[in-house]
């Protein structure tokens, strides 16, 4: 009885072993002689040290980033550890962005999903805080350890949905070519969607369903709904629980040239992305199943608010 179980433990030991696999990044890092310099709208010089091959984040645009890619035999779970690094002095000006920076290297070790292959990713900061001076990494070597786990079951329900909000009810679909105010009147709801029985409907069970119109982002991490989310909507003349002839629905639709602004204290950017594989955003209206969704009340937007938005736009 002692041989198999010691037969058993060496066997599980042999597996455990197998699962994990341990490599090394290592790299000497070819810094530019001087910082790239870029003069922004208002003049103000923004500078940024580079070398080879780095990248730049929104954390800290100014900062480099040292990135490495690479494939993994299955879902895993990486940890890593700064086994060398040589340092020398850079003549990096303080910025809100330098707050990033600390005395030891913040080291990231993430794992992606694409469909069904998977990626190990090394990030980090190649420049420390150093007394009241910086320093940047020259050379170094990380050593990686991946362990191949096994896919977690998750059953439906939580944060997914079970069953999607378009399962029950009449459901009708139009499209979107821009972003903006939409006006869903009586002609436009009985002749073109077909809602046959306009005038025998409840307005106040209306609903409108949609995402906008903005593509999905390409990395698997980033949240995104599960299912189709209610847009809150006005339905004028709905409090006499019938839809006439002079009815309508209003609601903001974004559609397949979102505009997105990115704030920031030096450089603010508001910039279009339009989709690349449609020219329409897709929304739903849906009758029946309960009440809709409606707007509410909110104080006006601050008139320099819009004033800088508007200066924004034209620069």
């Amino acid at each position: 009885m002692m041989k198999i179980r010691l037969l058993l433990f060496v066997l599980l030991g042999a597996t455990a072993l197998f699962s994990q696999s341990t490599f090394t990044i290592q790299h000497a890092l070819n810094w530019q002689v001087e910082p790239y310099r870029h003069t922004l709208s208002n003049g103000e010089i923004v500078e940024q040290w580079r070398f080879s091959d780095c990248s730049f984040s929104d954390e800290a645009p100014t900062i480099p980033v040292f990135i490495e890619r690479f494939a993994l035999p299955g879902r895993s779970r990486l940890s890593v550890e700064l086994v060398s690094v040589k340092y020398e002095p850079i003549a990096l000006k303080a910025s809100p962005d330098a707050a990033v920076l600390g005395p030891e290297l913040n080291i990231r070790a993430t794992v992606e999903q694409e469909r069904n292959r998977f990626f190990g990713r090394v990030k980090f900061f190649p420049i420390r805080k150093n007394g009241s001076g910086y320093e940047r990494v020259t050379e170094f070597t990380i050593l990686v350890r991946s362990t191949v786990e096994p896919e977690p079951v998750k059953p439906r329900g939580g944060p997914f949905t079970f069953t999607s909000a378009l399962s029950s009810g009449s459901v009708y679909k139009f499209g979107v070519a821009q972003s903006g105010v939409y006006k869903l009147d009586f002609n436009f709801l009985k002749n073109e969607l077909g809602i046959s029985n306009l005038e025998s409907i409840d307005p106040r069970t209306i609903r409108v369903y949609g995402n906008g119109g903005a593509m999905l982002s390409e990395t698997t991490s980033d949240p995104r709904p599960d299912d189709l989310l209610e847009n809150a909507i006005t339905v004028v003349g709905e409090a006499d629980g019938k839809f006439d002839n002079g009815d309508y629905i209003l609601f903001y639709a974004v559609g397949p040239a979102p505009m997105l602004y990115k704030p920031s204290s030096t450089d603010p950017e508001l910039t279009i992305q339009p989709h690349l594989y449609d020219r329409h955003a897709y929304y739903f209206v849906k009758i029946g199943d309960g009440q809709g969704m409606r707007m509410t009340e909110q104080a006006s937007v601050p008139a320099n608010f819009v004033t800088e938005l508007l200066t924004m736009r034209s620069a």
